[in-house]
């Protein structure tokens, strides 16, 4: 088993560069979660009074999260063998260049590549802007909390503001402010974020044989699980909590129902830095299996829920639970990789959670379908828990200790 090389005192002007490199992958991920979910809650919209088919909207959505599927450990990969900072330039170009490109589309065509030029830049900045966070030389966890904390902000509050710009000045203000969200992300980044030391040379020659060699290191099955299952659970609370909170709610479902996920959405963003924080003082691994109960008994505890109140506590824990899966995996990454191929490493993470993104809906859709909602919140809950003491024990068996790792 690999374990990162230990950290070197640092040293003022290098914590003062640290910090300064977070604030710009934070502001970074802000913007371009932000641009990327702007689009993406109103993009149906957009086609569909472009003239798009309902099987032609269907791809337009999927394009971008197949893109994700597909590339991210490609870029993780490359960003490792040519330098992670130009592959984050080139994910942040792409994402300005397919804004401009909505912008100016007349027909489906071009709205479909539009949107599937938007999966690469992201494809290509996440893994990327990840491994970058990851060489800050201390405080990974607090460091992985704010970048989250930010991207996660970009989330809740893009859909919103999308609305907002389209419905005030049209489709095409929303796409101009996309881009120059963008131009902001991208200046920043040239302003501020510089390549890691020791040039090309530091850098390992990476191939493809070290993605597979990534997702089979047990010491990092862990990390993955939690992703994996976190992102399911999210997902699949953000489609149906709102569902399932009408019913309780009555004429005011329309609303209620998202408020129950802006409550979620607030426990997770604000959450994570303190979790990090936690994480950095006092051991990773216990809080990983925590994050993997709360959120495993808040999914679970949903169906007995029968006030929006008792929805909205529930929403809360879970977003809890999320914040400190989200931020502690990322940093256990980052503790156990060797920095050469960090990058690598997170396009393997990353894929591991766009697959709990997409597959964790579509299971609970089938239990649903089944079974009531309630069979899904349950059966995704009994799911999550057979996890559990799969990462327990290999949390238990590692063989030695690792940088922020707790017992």
């Amino acid at each position: 088993m690999n374990i990162a090389a230990p950290i070197a005192p640092v040293t003022p002007a290098a914590a003062s560069r640290d910090r300064l490199t977070l604030v710009a992958m934070s502001l970074a991920a802000f913007v371009t979660a932000f641009g990327a979910h702007m689009v993406a809650a109103n993009i149906s919209l957009f086609a569909a009074d472009h003239g798009a088919a309902l099987l032609e909207v269907g791809l337009i959505i999927g394009a971008y999260e197949v893109a994700e599927v597909f590339l991210k450990a490609p870029f993780g990969l490359l960003s490792d063998r040519i330098g992670r900072v130009r592959v984050l330039v080139a994910g942040l170009l792409f994402f300005v260049l397919a804004s401009a490109t909505f912008a100016l589309s007349a027909r489906a065509e071009l709205i479909l590549l539009a949107r599937l030029l938007q999966g690469i830049g992201a494809a290509a900045f996440s893994p990327a802007s990840a491994a970058i966070v990851g060489t800050l030389r201390r405080d990974k966890g607090l460091a992985f909390g704010y970048y989250g904390s930010l991207k996660g902000l970009g989330y809740a509050t893009g859909p919103v503001m999308g609305a907002l710009v389209s419905g005030l000045w049209g489709f095409q203000a929303m796409f101009w402010l996309t881009a120059a969200v963008g131009v902001v992300a991208l200046s920043v980044v040239l302003s501020v974020v510089r390549e890691q030391p020791g040039g090309v040379a530091a850098r390992k020659k990476t191939t493809p044989l070290d993605l597979i060699y990534l997702l089979k290191r047990r010491d990092l099955w862990p990390a993955y699980a939690a992703m994996l299952v976190g992102m399911a659970l999210f997902y699949s609370a953000v489609g149906f909590v709102p569902l399932y909170a009408a019913a309780p709610a009555g004429a005011n479902a329309g609303n209620l129902g998202p408020a129950t996920v802006a409550v979620f959405s607030a426990a997770y963003i604000f959450l994570q830095p303190v979790v990090g924080r936690w994480s950095d003082r006092h051991g990773r691994s216990g809080l990983l299996v925590g994050g993997l109960i709360l959120s495993t008994l808040s999914i679970a505890a949903v169906p007995p829920m029968h006030t929006l109140w008792l929805i909205a506590l529930v929403s809360a824990t879970f977003g809890a639970g999320l914040a400190a899966l989200t931020t502690v995996s990322y940093a256990i990454v980052a503790d156990r990789v060797d920095q050469a191929e960090l990058g690598t490493a997170m396009g393997v993470a990353d894929t591991v959670r766009e697959i709990g993104d997409a597959g964790g809906p579509v299971l609970f859709g089938a239990l649903a379908t089944a079974g009531g909602l309630a069979a899904g919140f349950w059966g995704l809950a009994i799911l999550a828990a057979a996890v559990i003491p799969g990462v327990q024990l290999l949390r238990r068996n590692e063989a030695a200790p690792l940088p922020g790792a707790g017992v």
